[in-house]
């Protein structure tokens, strides 16, 4: 028997493309001079 679960955001991970390469990374964020938040691919330091 199988069921269904919740998976906490901390399990989930993003995979960004970097030099024709799929690499998963973790999302963080930064804010830009206007005080807007942007998330950020921590592994690569790219915008999303």
């Amino acid at each position: 028997m199988t069921t269904e679960a919740l998976v906490h955001v901390s399990n989930v991970q993003l995979v960004v493309e970097k030099d024709g390469k799929k690499v998963v990374t973790r999302v963080g964020y930064r804010f830009d001079d206007d005080g807007n938040k942007i998330r950020v691919a921590k592994r690569t330091g790219e915008d999303i």
